[in-house]
């Protein structure tokens, strides 16, 4: 990652999503023989029908086992059966898309349209360009000093530090490159070995960059790299002349609503577009990006921060905050389920055992965010993007009464998987959409039908699939 793109990444929330490599087939029939002579010829009346479920009583049970210690321990199980709101299930096949030249030039073409891209990597910059980076990256060394003189915390001193040397090693860069720099841009024509963009929207710039770390990722953003946002033309005309502006969404990582600031009087959104049409310019954006039949998983207002400084501490600040324009989130689903929504996102990392849930990259998720305004999409961050492939629907799911007899014996026959020493109670059962990777060939994902028996947060989860019955091994995503 560069240091541009460190530097950025500090004014945004990233995510942690996870990944496993266990699978089932949607073809595979297998015969279980269960306790008490039962085995899987029971089916349900309509092939995939989901029906039955969306009626199925709660799951009370108890049970005496012995954990992985040999000790006695009492699970409970007292859980609601949830079901998605779809007539039947599917499989989904999808590719993790490969961040190349075909990509990229994609995803900007269908941003900018007919209008020129430049390169905008450091090398790449004009002389004026570089200039006003570097006078921007002595404002940001010298805020720096100053509020290491001022912290006396020493993980926030850790911070700040960490942000001055970004700043001195961007700074330093941009000196270097500044010796040989031209007066003018250069034409993007290839588009292999550049990451940093910039492009003109009724003479708006907008910045894109493409990260081929870990996780895969596209940011869009109006203005440049280090804009203050009030300098460049997507804030609200109500805060232009505030020295500092901020934007958010009014939701959390997971889509749920944040708390609500303080406020003397409730605030309208001022956008002068509708959220039903700032929605549909997202999702015609996505579809001429080649990244189209996507799920809108949350949709909120942008919230937006304006302030100025002041000469102390102790002087009451002058926030204002302003609903302008729209937040969408959209993700990778089926049948109107998105599958960050039903069974992935951060369900797993809540559902970790230890530090080693920590950390784990968004290896089979996708998550798109989109921020509208009446001025067009003034931000896009595309994260991990994955393209379906496949769809098979109507799959058959196995009956309610064979999943339960099959949790029931995974867990008496591998106690040392589980924890019912700390989580004996037992209190949601759903089926969801859980990520297989193909083990041949790691860039294929298919999205299965799984039932997941967990306690509270997803913590603890038995996860049987729903097709034919296999185990899958929540360490196995962590390992």
């Amino acid at each position: 990652m560069n240091d541009m793109r460190k530097q950025w990444l500090q004014k945004v929330v990233t995510i942690c999503l996870a990944g496993v490599l266990l699978g089932g087939c949607a073809e595979k029939k297998v015969d279980y023989q269960l306790e008490k002579g039962q085995t899987n010829q029971e089916k349900n009346t309509d092939t995939g029908s989901l029906e039955k479920l969306k009626t199925a009583e709660k799951w009370n049970d108890t049970w005496t086992l012995k954990d992985a210690a040999g000790e006695k321990v009492d699970v409970s199980i007292d859980a609601d059966v949830t079901v998605p709101d779809v007539e039947s299930m599917s499989v989904v096949e999808a590719i993790q898309t490969p961040m190349d030249a075909t990509f990229k030039e994609q995803i900007l073409k269908a941003f900018f349209q007919e209008s020129d891209i430049y390169y905008y990597d450091i090398p790449h910059r004009s002389k004026e360009e570089l200039e006003q980076e570097i006078t921007s990256q002595e404002k940001m060394i010298q805020i720096h000093e100053e509020n290491l003189e001022k912290v006396t915390n020493e993980d926030t001193k850790e911070y700040v530090n960490d942000n001055l040397d970004e700043a001195k090693k961007m700074l330093e860069q941009c000196q270097k490159a500044l010796l040989t720099a031209s007066d003018t841009r250069t034409k993007a024509e290839s588009y292999a070995a550049c990451n940093e963009y910039l492009g003109f929207i009724n003479e708006i710039p907008y910045y894109v960059y493409f990260s081929t770390d870990e996780i895969p990722e596209v940011h869009i953003q109006m203005g440049y790299p280090y804009d203050t946002i009030s300098a460049s033309d997507d804030a609200p005309e109500t805060l232009k002349d505030k020295s500092h502006v901020n934007f958010y969404s009014d939701t959390d990582t997971s889509g749920a609503p944040i708390t609500e600031k303080k406020t003397d009087t409730e605030l309208e959104n001022t956008c002068s577009i509708s959220q039903k049409d700032a929605k549909a310019q997202a999702e015609q954006l996505l579809t001429k990006m080649g990244l189209g039949e996507k799920v809108c998983t949350s949709q909120s207002p942008i919230l937006w921060d304006g302030y100025n400084d002041t000469d102390s501490a102790d002087e009451e600040s002058d926030l204002e905050t302003v609903p302008y324009g729209y937040f969408f989130r959209f993700g990778t689903g089926v049948n109107n389920i998105a599958f960050s929504s039903f069974g992935m996102a951060t369900d797993y990392i809540l559902a970790g055992n230890g530090a080693s849930a920590a950390g784990i990259p968004n290896e089979l998720s996708d998550d798109i965010r989109v921020y509208v305004t009446d001025k067009g999409v003034i931000s896009i961050d595309i994260l991990n993007p994955i393209t379906v492939t496949k769809v098979t629907n109507q799959v058959e799911i196995l009956p309610l009464s064979t999943i339960q007899e099959l949790m029931k014996n995974e867990v008496s026959e591998h106690p040392e998987k589980y924890d019912f020493k700390e989580y004996r109670y037992m209190t949601d059962m759903e089926l969801i959409y859980f990520p297989v990777r193909d083990k041949e060939n790691s860039s294929k994902l298919s999205y299965l039908p799984v039932w997941r028996l967990s306690s509270q947060h997803y913590i603890n989860p038995v996860l049987i699939n729903g097709i034919d019955g296999s185990v899958i091994y929540l360490d196995d995503l962590l390992s």
